[in-house]
């Protein structure tokens, strides 16, 4: 006893259209063309479309919405004049039953993509990773500013334990912002979605990367690089030798005011101290008297007082040479930078 077969033929030999549509607006209207008649209490079935559409097979993932596995799909093209309203579907593969599925509301004209059927011979893994890439480093003024790409990779890998070779289309969600880098161009884009077809040999494992980049900038002042990161930019090709070498000569003035600062600062505790021992000095010699032990005691204290005197004076002195000095390598510094700023914009 041969099996019965039923296909596309058999539908549409069995099927007799009785109705036509018209766009109204934002709305879709179907009108009957052909009487029907339906007894009291009765209900009837009137077919509105039969209409053979161009479609393909396809095996489509996408994590967001199924994930481990891709789904199997019908790809339709609407390229008939009547709208498709939302409905279930039954799909039938050379005959065969396949699966079921929703159809969703599609205008004429367009797409819709028909995911019927989980594959589960096929099982997909995602792996994410995030890194900072510095790409550029330019001299603005006082400031070096840093150019640096983000980048964000997603690899899927893809094990099949079929015995045939099959096409997986990969839909990958676009990140705002983000351009593709180092990845072949998509088969397709729609909104904020990006496709690939993806070989996939039987028995093996097969494996995608898309690496997606956004740029960023940011600035450090010039005194803030020591000379070692100062030698690893020239070393990665990020800074000309001619820039390095002016940096170098900025950075060495820069050392040489810090070492002046701190002196500064050394001398600032000396005064402090030498001010408390003032202090102290003078009132231990105010009860004392002129003559006598206590003058002998007195004039030690005048004597004392005169050498912290003479210091403070010296140290004033010696902080005033120092923030001279400051200043002239400040301005040394500043007009190098602003030289080296302007032949790096030329």
């Amino acid at each position: 006893m041969e099996e019965a077969s039923f296909g596309l033929d058999n539908v549409a030999g069995s099927v007799q259209v009785a109705a036509s549509g018209q766009e109204r607006g934002e709305l879709f209207a179907y009108d009957v063309t052909s009487p029907v008649s339906v007894g009291r209490g009765q209900s009837a079935m009137v077919p509105i479309v039969s209409v053979q559409l161009a479609a393909r097979r396809e095996l489509l993932y996408n994590g967001r919405k199924h994930a481990a596995h891709p789904v199997a799909s019908v790809r339709i093209s609407d390229s008939g004049a009547l709208t498709l309203e939302r409905g279930p579907a039954t799909v039938l593969v050379a005959g065969d039953y396949a699966g079921e599925a929703v159809v969703p509301f599609t205008p004429a004209g367009g797409e819709l993509i028909v995911a019927y059927a989980v594959e589960l011979g096929i099982k997909v893994s995602e792996a994410r990773a995030t890194e900072r890439k510095l790409v550029g480093v330019r001299l603005r003024d006082d400031y070096l500013l840093f150019e640096e790409y983000e980048l964000r990779t997603t690899a899927y890998t893809l094990i099949s334990t079929l015995r045939a070779d099959a096409e997986v289309t990969i839909e990958h969600e676009v990140l705002s912002g983000y351009t593709l880098a180092d990845t072949p161009e998509p088969a397709e884009t729609s909104a904020g979605f990006a496709r690939w077809r993806v070989s996939c040999t039987g028995g093996s494992r097969n494996d995608f990367i898309v690496t997606e980049r956004q740029r960023f900038a940011r600035r450090e002042q010039v005194r803030s690089i020591g000379g070692e990161r100062l030698r690893d930019l020239l070393k990665q090709g990020l800074l000309d030798s001619q820039t390095g070498q002016k940096l170098s000569e900025v950075l060495r003035h820069y050392y040489e005011i810090d070492g002046l600062q701190r002196s500064i600062k050394q001398q600032e505790k000396e005064r402090a101290a030498l001010y408390t021992q003032q202090r102290q000095i003078q009132g231990n010699l105010a009860p004392l008297g002129r003559d006598g032990d206590e003058g002998a005691l007195r004039q030690r204290y005048v004597t004392q007082l005169n050498q912290i005197e003479d210091r403070l004076n010296t140290i004033a002195a010696e902080q005033a040479r120092l923030q001279s000095e400051i200043a002239r390598l400040e301005q040394e510094a500043t007009v190098a930078l602003t030289v080296q700023g302007a032949l790096a914009s030329e």
